[in-house]
Order: structure tokens, then C-alpha cells, then sequence
């Protein structure tokens, strides 16, 4: 959880989704150079979760605190065009949204 709040959130979050979330850029418009350069970013930082899933969870056959804290921040970038592409790249992970978002805790919070 500390590797991902250090070194994933920032990125996916602060630097990416609220670009779209709270656009800042000229006209209210989501800041272009912002999202590409963060979406630049995301490739290096995916592949260590990629790695990471080599069984259905990080911490093996059951989801754990580091699961249900990723699969939100996977969740939102799974719904910007730059991320969602990205994101295609590493079916490990997906593999492992797939199941978080059938979890009844993930489909009793989605709006």
C-alpha cells in the first residue's frame, strides 16, 4: 500500500484523473500536456502491478488491503481514453480488476 500511495497515486490520480475530473487548462478544459506527459508515465508504472499479478492477487488466492486499495485507481483509469489504452497492455491486471469489480463491495459503491 506505501509503494502505491508513494510511487502509483500521485501519477494516476493528482497528475491524471483530475485533469479530467477538475479540468485547470485554458478555458476550463483539461490541461493537454499535463494528461500527456502523465499518460507517458503510466506504461513503467502499470508493468510492476503486471508483474505483481502473477497469481489472481498480490498477496495470492484472496484480495488484501494492497488489492482493494489499487482497484479504485485502476477503476478511474479505466475510464480515460490515454489510460484505458494503457492499461490494455497488461492483462495480469486486468485479470485481477475483472474480479475486484465483481466483488459486491465494488458493484454496491459504483454509482
Amino acid at each position: 500500500m506505501s509503494a502505491i500511495n508513494s510511487y502509483f497515486y500521485d501519477l494516476a490520480i493528482r497528475r491524471y484523473v483530475l485533469q479530467y475530473a477538475f479540468p485547470k487548462g485554458a478555458n476550463g478544459q483539461p490541461d493537454r500536456a499535463v494528461i500527456a506527459a502523465s499518460a507517458g508515465e503510466l506504461p513503467e508504472k502499470l508493468a510492476i502491478f503486471e508483474r505483481g499479478y502473477t497469481r489472481p492477487f498480490l498477496a495470492g488466492q484472496q484480495p488484501t488491503m494492497p488489492d482493494y486499495f489499487l482497484a479504485p485507481i485502476v477503476g478511474y483509469l479505466d475510464m480515460f481514453p490515454e489510460s484505458k489504452a494503457a492499461l490494455a497492455s497488461f492483462p495480469n491486471l486486468m485479470h485481477a480488476h475483472a474480479a475486484m469489480k465483481e466483488r459486491p463491495s465494488w458493484k454496491e459503491t459504483q454509482a
